[in-house]
């Protein structure tokens, strides 16, 4: 009899444990539903056909609630005159990070600002994003969760040819937003700033290497140098800088190389810019340049031409980061 009741109890506290369960799915789901379709109510029934590598959306033609999932793609909309309602951030010990191209230029999580954190990059909150009530999500096709994210708004995800295409993918993104027009403009601009810089280097522009080295490294690289067909190597080359010999290289797919204490006659040249984001471990690696006997024997080191600049703006892939970069362009060359 005793066995026959402890049976019966284990299989009612299993019939329990099924129903509880599919009651907290049923109201996940229904939660998930309830969000998507609120967020659908903001998608205009005016709206264009894009096509893309997961097939193809109808956008609105002026999009209003904006999220984006990657801060090249937050950094060109603000450039486009879009204010987007989430953007993905870095997080510090502080808090969130922002980067300096944008510092100024946006007020996040700060009433009445409209932009709001949607996580990180690597691990958006689709919860915060069906919070922020888009009618458009825009990112490269390097993001995840595409079948998620196009169920709460039309969804576009640009395809990410090379870290060198950032005034391609600036196109594109105004081609969403619809700001062709803006886009041209900016890169009016950029093009202006190049025959500028030109008229004042004169004939000193011809023959004249400008090396980048970037303050991290990795097993026996202490540092590493971006190549031509990175985002800072292409501005240099609109520019017509030159680049060192070991630099002077576009493979595909290859952005940077390391370089090891005993290769660092590699980075010599007429100017060298050191990327840093000024945290302990850049620190610790300049330091250790320095005390080295074949840093001292660099000419570029020895004619005191070595500027630090900063990382995530020399390494970003955006219309803000390259303003930020000629602005040192002309500091360093120019000004000084």
């Amino acid at each position: 009899m005793r066995l026959r009741l402890w049976g019966l109890e284990r299989w009612l506290k299993l019939f329990f444990l099924v129903v509880i369960t599919c009651g907290l799915v049923y109201g996940c789901n229904n939660k998930f539903s309830q969000l998507a379709v609120s967020s659908s109510s903001f998608i205009t029934s005016e709206c264009k056909t894009i096509k893309y590598a997961m097939g193809e959306s109808c956008v609105p033609l002026n999009p209003q609630r904006v999220v984006v999932l990657d801060d090249v793609v937050l950094a060109n909309a603000i450039a486009l005159g879009v204010e987007p309602v989430g953007a993905v951030f870095d997080y510090t010990a502080s808090g969130i990070e922002i980067p300096v191209f944008l510092q100024g230029k946006i007020d996040i999580d700060k009433f009445p600002s409209k932009l709001q954190s949607i996580g990180t990059q690597e691990q958006p909150s689709i919860e915060k994003i069906m919070l922020a009530k888009p009618d458009l999500i825009l990112g490269f096709d390097y993001s995840s969760n595409y079948d998620t994210l196009s169920q709460i708004a039309p969804t576009i995800l640009i395809p990410f040819d090379q870290a060198g295409s950032w005034e391609k993918h600036l196109l594109l993104i105004a081609e969403v937003l619809n700001k062709a027009q803006v886009a041209k403009k900016l890169l009016a601009d950029y093009n202006q700033r190049i025959q500028k810089f030109k008229t004042a280097m004169g004939s000193k522009l011809e023959n004249f290497q400008v090396s980048l080295a970037y303050l991290w490294g990795e097993g026996s690289s202490l540092i590493t140098s971006d190549l031509k067909n990175s985002f800072s190597g292409s501005i240099l080359e609109d520019f017509g800088l030159s680049r060192p010999p070991k630099q002077d290289i576009a493979p595909e797919h290859e952005y940077q190389i390391g370089i090891s204490e005993e290769m660092i006659n590699w980075i010599d040249g007429d100017v060298l810019f050191l990327f840093s984001n000024g945290d302990d471990n850049a620190n610790r690696i300049l330091k250790k340049l320095q005390q080295s006997p074949l840093w001292k024997q660099l000419k570029v080191v020895q004619q005191n031409h070595t500027y630090i600049v900063d990382h995530n703006t020399w390494r970003s892939r955006n219309i803000l980061a390259a303003n930020r970069v000629i602005d040192d362009l002309f500091k360093s060359l120019i000004q000084q």
